[in-house]
């Protein structure tokens, strides 16, 4: 931790000076970067150059700057600010506290020294050149969702990094990262499943229960793709495809997969391939969730637990933290068919974007409806996702877009209406009345505004408690 502390003083100190060089060039600082920065990266060599420091990682990031301004003559200053702000970023983060303190420094360090090897490849950055930066160490070590996430948000990052610095990003540059974490019996797949980009899918050896797939699984075609995200998937499937597809399922069958989540959709020919393996399917979670959703062996971070309920075998928690005014929501499932216990995070909801609050309502239905249905009928293949679905979204229509609209303005009234939705979880059987009773006595809220919301969200409890009993 001493190591930590004093390398975020330093950096902080490194980017204090950088900034001030940035700012230093009154004639053109702001009205053309461009020209400001090749006069800036005067100064910056020279600092470069001049600067004495013990710490490798610092060491690393100047000779990375220094290297890239050896080619292209400017924006090293820019570079380098970028590079600290992003380390400090994820020092500051979070996720610091339940990581190892190995693995930011890790990141870090791989990140620093891949960009200090394609600055000499003119800063064109593509799929290989990562994947072999981070393979090795990938594979011999056993790293946890959160140390994952943490990962694949760093190198998001240092792609963004050679965007902004002039360099160019080879499409699909980060779906190609793949790892898998045995302890937890769960495979992490980011990639594309599509005939052009893969010719086989291997999964490597072990028992998962199951795969998360960041991406669609849809066809070979950017119409067909276009077609079936717009709900218009009458358009049929290839052969090719259709066998490529086949022979995936087939092997995700193989390992015992029991729940294929996906990020966008799967085509409704896939999804028969899927149920004629037993394997149940979770779709169109939303381009937003790739990286807001974890799964973890435990809360990543402090949260207030509300209640528990059981249902079925299941035991079904929702807790709730707040960072940077955002509302975290944490449903907690555990029971005799999910061994270990896991934890999805839903890391949304701002304060400042209300239609993201509504897009993200749905997309919390959408993972509480794995999560309220009995685990154990999961093996019948994704019959029970198409009786769902309706009620659910029925329910989350009750929430109108007024409504949304007003807690979007209100971060406290929007942690309101998760308290009490999470409450409202553990009761068999809501009215209206008793809702409205209940949130207004426990919170104190008089506002005429906020009683259409009440009436809203009970309106949603209702159709949600209904799920429950019936299950």
């Amino acid at each position: 931790m001493a190591h930590i502390e004093s390398t975020k003083l330093e950096l902080s100190s490194l980017l204090s000076v950088f900034d001030a060089l940035y700012k230093a060039d009154s004639n053109v600082a702001y009205q053309n970067p461009c020209n400001s920065l090749i006069t800036v990266s005067r100064h910056s060599s020279s600092l470069i150059s001049n600067y004495h420091t013990e710490n490798p990682l610092v060491q690393l990031i100047l000779t990375a700057i220094e290297r890239h301004m050896s080619v292209y003559k400017d924006g090293g200053c820019s570079l380098g600010t970028m590079i600290c702000h992003l380390i400090l970023q994820f020092y500051n983060s979070e996720y610091h506290p339940k990581l190892y303190t190995g693995i930011l420094s890790w990141c870090s360090q791989q990140c620093v020294s891949l960009l200090s090897t394609l600055s000499n490849q003119k800063l064109e950055i593509n799929a290989k050149s990562i994947r072999s930066v981070i393979h090795d160490t990938l594979s011999s070590k056993v790293l946890t969702y959160m140390e994952l996430s943490a990962l694949d948000l760093m190198v998001t990052h240092l792609a963004e990094i050679f965007i902004l610095s002039g360099g160019k990003m080879t499409s699909n540059t980060i779906d190609y990262i793949r790892t898998e974490d045995v302890k937890h019996n769960v495979l992490l797949y980011t990639g594309i499943i599509l005939d052009r980009y893969h010719s086989v899918v291997t999964l490597p050896a072990g028992c998962y229960k199951t795969v998360f797939v960041t991406c669609s699984m849809t066809g070979d075609t950017d119409e067909l793709h276009k077609a079936v995200y717009t709900g218009q998937s009458s358009q049929p499937i290839t052969q090719a495809v259709m066998n490529r597809m086949s022979h995936i399922v087939k092997e995700l069958s193989a390992q015992n997969v029991t729940l294929l989540v996906c990020q966008k959709v799967i085509h409704p020919e896939i999804k028969l391939l899927l149920r004629s393996h037993r394997i149940s399917y979770l779709e169109r979670l939303g381009l937003k969730m790739q990286r807001l959703l974890y799964m973890t062996d435990s809360v990543p971070y402090e949260s207030v637990v509300e209640k528990s309920v059981k249902v079925s075998s299941v035991e079904l928690s929702v807790s709730h933290t707040t960072f940077n005014n955002d509302i975290h929501l944490l449903l907690s499932c555990k029971g005799d068919n999910y061994q270990p216990t896991f934890t999805l995070v839903i890391q949304s909801w701002s304060e400042h974007v209300a239609s993201d609050i509504q897009k993200s309502c749905g997309q919390a239905l959408d993972v509480l409806r794995v999560l309220l249905n009995d685990p154990r009928q999961l093996s019948g293949g994704g019959q029970w996702q198409d009786e769902m679905i309706p009620q659910l979204l029925k329910a989350a229509g009750q929430v109108s877009s007024p409504d949304l609209q007003r807690l979007g303005c209100n971060i406290s009234s929007f942690r309101d209406m998760v308290q009490i939705f999470s409450k409202c979880l553990t009761k068999s059987s809501v009215n209206a009345g008793e809702v409205y009773e209940s949130w207004r006595k426990d919170c104190l809220l008089t506002q005429q505004s906020m009683i259409s919301t009440a009436v809203a969200i009970s309106n949603l409890v209702i159709l949600t408690s209904n799920v429950i009993r019936v299950l």
